[in-house]
């Protein structure tokens, strides 16, 4: 990637709805190539209707939570854009029943699979490529610790995805790429939201991920790694270092931050 933002080529799953369909058409307002996954090929449709007349927009309808699909996506990705700086993992499937034991094998599966599973491997497949040329990103989008903590299996499927955010941001450390997570701060009305019940005036727009997307896709958070960044802290009328510095905190939880690898490697 050259000092121009907007040539990095970014793969972009969950495109066709939500946060997907905001990020992609943001990111392609600035010209950066983009490869849009979803497994909804008339969401992906729907997406390119509103980015316009893309001329480094490429779609792919894929299920994420086949490992063969996954290897296929990353080698289309490469194909099409000549490789792969910026991996953004915002596909999901969620929910959760009342009590953890009425969910379904089929429920716990697809959950772990998509939200847990396929970021890790994306991520396993793209960034030794991105530390080969110094520079890259890895993007989770993530849901609050509240969330995490209160439905099962997607809770804890996202609990996993913010988990390896911190041990991919360990390893990372020096090669020029970062791992980070983004979390919308609230119930947005994306699909999984507008079934919660709440009224969509009470919910925030799916655009609301977009600034923190933005920066971190830039040079402008060149080293800023291992952190999470609530959207909804994100206030507009500050300077974007400083929008970014009060909106993020560590990845994970408290625990996290108190564990050194130092004292991993100490222990038997």
């Amino acid at each position: 990637m050259n000092d121009k933002q907007n040539v990095a080529r970014v793969l972009l799953t969950g495109a066709g709805s939500g946060f997907g369909r905001s990020i992609a058409v943001a990111l392609a307002a600035q010209g950066y190539g983009l490869l849009l996954a979803d497994r909804d090929s008339a969401g992906l449709d729907k997406t390119l209707s509103l980015i316009g007349e893309p001329k480094r927009v490429q779609i792919a309808v894929t299920d994420l939570a086949d490992e063969a699909a996954r290897r296929d996506l990353v080698d289309k990705a490469e194909s099409m854009l000549g490789g792969i700086d910026i991996l953004i993992n915002n596909a999901g499937v969620g929910g959760g029943p009342a009590k953890f034991w009425e969910a379904s094998a089929d429920d716990v599966q697809a959950c772990m699979d998509v939200n847990g599973v396929a970021p890790l491997r994306l991520a396993m497949m793209t960034a030794p490529r991105m530390a080969e040329r110094g520079w890259g990103r890895i993007i989770n989008v993530t849901t609050s610790i509240g969330t995490m903590f209160m439905l099962a299996p997607y809770g804890g499927s996202k609990a996993a995805n913010e988990a390896f955010i911190v041990k991919m941001a360990s390893d990372l450390t020096g090669t020029g790429v970062t791992a980070n997570a983004i979390l919308p701060g609230g119930v947005a009305a994306t699909s999984m939201g507008l079934k919660s019940g709440l009224s969509r005036d009470h919910m925030l727009p799916p655009e609301v991920i977009v600034p923190p997307v933005l920066w971190l896709a830039s040079r402008h958070s060149d080293n800023v790694t291992g952190r999470r960044f609530v959207a909804s802290d994100w206030n507009a009328d500050l300077p974007v270092q400083e929008a970014a510095e009060a909106a993020s905190g560590p990845a994970g939880w408290p625990v996290t931050q108190a564990i050194t690898q130092e004292a991993l490697l100490r222990r038997p």
